[in-house]
């Protein structure tokens, strides 16, 4: 489930923005094997004691987020985008930078309900999100994948 919102007036501002809500799953055999991601992202998925699933979901979410601000999806490669993790947390938010490799920065911010995980990424620095209607509904949410039926 995806939500976009191509422009975000902020205080007289206007950003790209890009929301993205992904359920939890087990992607780490696939990140660490498969999927195209730069060596520290597989770095980070792989650390001792890490919450796999979690980094891994975190991670995708976020290149994903950052590619649809640039306009490209998932036609460019995953790789030329690079997922940081930071401590600065807002409330339920935490922040990340996602970083091209032409040099475009893609601040944002990432939360994570019961089994799912928000991520948003924007084209100029803002405040991390605030709700509209209550997330509770979301932490208690089960999630389905038909399309592993």
């Amino acid at each position: 489930m995806t939500a976009q919102a191509p422009v975000l007036r902020q205080h007289g501002n206007a950003y790209n923005i890009f929301i993205l809500v992904l359920t939890i799953f087990s992607l780490v055999i696939l990140v660490l094997l498969l999927l195209p991601i730069t060596p520290a992202e597989r770095d980070l998925v792989a650390a001792p004691g890490a919450d796999h699933d979690l980094l891994a979901n975190l991670i995708w979410s976020a290149k994903e987020s950052a590619l649809k601000v640039l306009q490209t999806g998932l036609r460019r490669d995953t790789r030329t985008v690079e997922v940081t993790l930071h401590d600065e947390q807002a409330g339920e938010w935490r922040a990340l930078t996602i970083r091209a490799v032409e040099g475009a920065v893609f601040p944002g911010w990432w939360c994570r309900h019961g089994d799912f995980l928000l991520t948003v990424a924007a084209d100029a620095p803002l405040a991390p999100p605030a709700s509209l209607v209550s997330p509770e509904p979301l932490r208690g949410a089960v999630p389905t994948h038909s399309w592993m039926d």
